[in-house]
């Protein structure tokens, strides 16, 4: 059971074995909340919630590009750019984060990102793991 947690709709959006929609639960000294920030906000594009048009990111834009290290620097940065923008209950720096190119069964190569943050209430690193930044040509 969570201590002072916090419970919020779990993502991806999945209906639960009762008919609701899932919730997770987390400790106040957990991070899962925190990955789960991370990953809705690097999969939310530009004028997909039209309700809050500032909780957008930008790397989208960058995923037709050449897959290569410049590209990949790239886009690291725009995920330091957007996540210091959207969340401030992490501090990292493009350093702390490692992109990778995965080919799926269908042939298709989706880019992944591991990224390793800080999170400033209790001085903790964690790593946000296989976090999928969308499908590269």
């Amino acid at each position: 059971m969570a201590i002072s947690g916090y419970t919020g709709i779990s993502f991806p959006f999945r209906v639960g074995n009762n008919g609701g929609v899932v919730l997770s639960t987390t400790s106040r000294y957990s991070a899962e909340h925190i990955v789960e920030g991370v990953t809705q906000i690097l999969n939310t594009k530009y004028t997909e919630r039209p309700m809050e048009a500032e909780i957008f990111s930008d790397i989208d834009a960058s995923l037709f590009e050449p897959d290569n290290e410049i590209t990949k620097g790239i886009l690291a940065d725009q995920i330091v750019a957007d996540l210091r923008r959207l969340e401030n209950r992490i501090s990292l720096n493009s350093d702390d984060i490692e992109l990778f190119t995965v080919e799926t069964e269908r042939g298709e190569n989706c880019l992944y990102a591991n990224i390793i943050f800080r999170v400033t209430d209790y001085e903790t690193y964690y790593q946000a793991s296989n976090v999928l930044i969308g499908e590269v040509s």
